[in-house]
């Protein structure tokens, strides 16, 4: 016969209660590993969107620039006025100011990490929540809790860390 500890007046806490009470813990878990991992497959769309808008503003940056210098270089060489030159020059300076500031939105925008940075981090976010979830689907079914407080300490870090990216991502 198992041993019983008596918390209070009329609940006992005895072994299928202990399993129990794991089980039900490792399925609240599972439930914020859920709700975490969804939070950060939404923040890592935003943070893509975000990543792609760059990336054609610095194309277009780019197409501006090289464009203009090339018609830079025939006017300079060539017999033209000095109005179509500063305009030449001007949209040439736009370029690259256009370049500087999609520079600028990738690497510095994020904080103290680059929005590529914090893309690979979220994904390694992911990746570990999926893990927690089937470890703890697993101690739902065995109703074993030798590794839950190890798995819910995994959870609060990677749920810091997810909190962390978006907080730097906005």
């Amino acid at each position: 016969m198992a041993a019983s500890l008596v918390l209070k007046a009329g609940r006992l806490l005895d072994d299928a209660g202990e399993a129990a009470n794991a089980a039900a813990n490792a399925a609240k878990a599972a439930r914020i590993a859920r709700i975490a991992r969804a939070d950060g497959e939404r923040c890592l769309d935003r943070l893509g969107d975000r990543l792609r808008s760059i990336a054609r503003f610095r194309y277009a940056s780019g197409a501006l620039t090289s464009a203009t210098s090339l018609g830079l270089l025939g006017m300079v060489l060539g017999d033209t006025s000095s109005q179509a030159k500063i305009a030449a020059a001007g949209l040439t300076f736009v370029g690259s100011l256009m370049t500087l500031a999609a520079q600028y939105r990738e690497e510095y925008v994020g904080g103290s990490e680059a929005l590529p940075a914090l893309r690979t981090d979220l994904i390694g976010c992911i990746v570990e929540l999926a893990e927690i979830e089937g470890e703890l689907r697993l101690i739902t079914i065995t109703r074993a809790d030798q590794n839950l407080q190890d798995l819910i300490k995994r959870l609060n870090l990677v749920v810091t860390k997810i909190r962390k990216v978006e907080l730097s991502a906005r």
